[in-house]
């Protein structure tokens, strides 16, 4: 006589295979998420590249901060500094502010980074006081 061995999985493992695999979407979106986050934030790093670099080569030349603007440092008008992320990089007396564009994610929408340069020694550095962006949060290898 013959035994009939069904084979396959139970109902049970299948629902804890599921469970397991949900648990770790889960984990991998907020990853994700966190870090498409901090792309956009240091998107405004990097266009506002160019105007450090000129800001920096004021100070080398002037002495001071005062009066360097995007006009006088030969810079597009605030407003065509811009990509898909930031709708402005303006410069006042040396300061640098982005605006980040609605397209961002929404803790960074409309909100401003403010990059300021101060000086310690010989060299130049930024400081990001004043800005709108959690900047501990999203750009803390560039703001410290």
């Amino acid at each position: 006589m013959k035994k009939n061995h069904e084979t396959g999985f139970s109902l049970i493992e299948i629902l804890t295979v599921i469970a397991i695999l949900s648990i770790l979407a889960v984990i991998a979106l907020r990853i994700y998420s966190n870090y498409l986050v901090k792309a956009q934030a240091i998107a405004g790093v990097v266009v506002s590249s160019n105007a450090r670099v000129a800001d920096t080569t004021w100070f080398t030349i002037k002495g001071t901060f005062q009066g360097a603007t995007n006009a006088s440092l030969g810079l597009p008008t605030p407003s065509s500094i811009n990509d898909k992320y930031i709708t402005s990089v303006s410069v006042n007396n040396g300061i640098i502010t982005v605006t980040y564009s609605k397209h961002t994610h929404k803790d960074l929408a409309g909100k401003t980074l403010v990059e300021s340069p101060y000086i310690l020694g010989d060299a130049i550095y930024w400081s990001c006081q004043g800005s709108t962006v959690d900047v501990k949060k999203y750009l803390k290898s560039f703001c410290g």
